[in-house]
């Protein structure tokens, strides 16, 4: 009877051991779906999901964003996330995020008008860079996530 009782305990003891491990930290894994949904000469919306990966047992949350972006190497602005967007434990999982910004900036900047509008025109499409870190919350635990990203989105000037 004592001999089962201390199997028991030594059984117990290794679960608890190995059920506690420390989390390990969410990773980005690729921006995906990437496109302009909105284009006017005066405002430029554009959305993508950004997949990050799980590793842990247990969910959490992304509790903030502060992301960079930059088109065409000239900075348009931040993505900031605020509110909560729970994070299921073990798997992938994806963060909407979008930006509007006023063309007219990527256009005149470094080279001026003429010379960014025939790069654009030219090339067909934009470079976009993400540049930033998501915060996340596993078990009460913070995780800053960096995302550093570059991208390329058609613009179909030439259809």
């Amino acid at each position: 009877m004592k001999s089962r009782n201390i199997n028991e305990a030594i059984l117990f003891l290794l679960v608890v051991i190995v059920g506690c491990t420390k989390p390990q930290t969410p990773h980005f894994k690729e921006l995906d779906k990437v496109k302009i949904t909105k284009a006017t000469k005066n405002e430029v919306l554009l959305e993508a999901s950004a997949l990050y990966n799980n590793p842990n047992a247990f969910g959490g949350k992304v509790t903030t964003t502060d992301i960079a972006v930059s088109v065409n190497n000239i900075p348009i602005g931040k993505i900031n996330h605020s509110g909560e967007t729970r994070i299921p434990k073990t798997s992938d999982f994806e963060i909407p995020i979008s930006i509007k910004f006023n063309p007219q900036v990527v256009l005149t900047e470094n080279k001026g008008f003429l010379g960014q509008a025939l790069k654009t025109f030219v090339k067909n499409e934009l470079e976009i860079r993400y540049k930033g870190t998501a915060t996340m919350e596993i078990l009460n635990i913070p995780f800053k996530v960096p995302i550093n990203e570059v991208d390329t989105v058609k613009l179909n000037l030439l259809n």
